[in-house]
């Protein structure tokens, strides 16, 4: 789209396309793409065993599964 120099694409070792309508600023673009890297890398993840392992002192939730 022209927003961004041929010169800067060039040195990139990735770049990304972000499909919109309209326009999206570089906070909210990196939020779509670390939230979409996220799921797709833990899809195998039990859930459960993740909130457990970040737990802190002062959580007292108790699991019962």
């Amino acid at each position: 789209d022209g927003s961004i120099e041929q010169s800067i694409v060039n040195t990139a070792d990735a770049v990304v396309y972000v499909p919109t309508v309209g326009c999206m600023n570089l906070a909210a673009t990196v939020n779509v793409l670390l939230y979409d890297r996220m799921a797709k890398q833990e899809q195998a993840i039990d859930h459960n065993e993740r909130v457990k392992e970040s737990r802190d002192v002062n959580n007292r939730l108790v699991f019962k599964r």
